[in-house]
């Protein structure tokens, strides 16, 4: 992880690839961050793979976040690809 603003005294921002993370101080607004995180990355997941919302919210987070990460890998693998198709 690495810190991507650091400028808010009660909060602090970690990048991972293209998801953000916001941690606060307050215990109150750090879960509420991450309610907001866990139910968006569930959306992306559901938009993705064409599911309900729901069907994917019963899945752990890891298995979510391994999802989007593996698609994320092929989507970049097949840029990559067309780049040097295109050269």
């Amino acid at each position: 992880m690495r810190t991507s603003d650091d400028t808010d005294g009660d909060s602090t921002k970690y990048s991972i690839g293209a998801i953000t993370l916001t941690l606060h101080q307050h215990p109150y607004e750090h879960l509420e961050a991450l309610n907001r995180n866990i139910n968006n990355l569930a959306i992306d997941a559901a938009r993705l793979l064409n599911l309900p919302y729901k069907q994917v919210l019963a899945e752990s987070v890891d298995d979510i976040f391994s999802v989007l990460y593996y698609e994320n890998m092929k989507i970049e693998a097949q840029q990559r690809e067309n780049k040097k198709s295109n050269k």
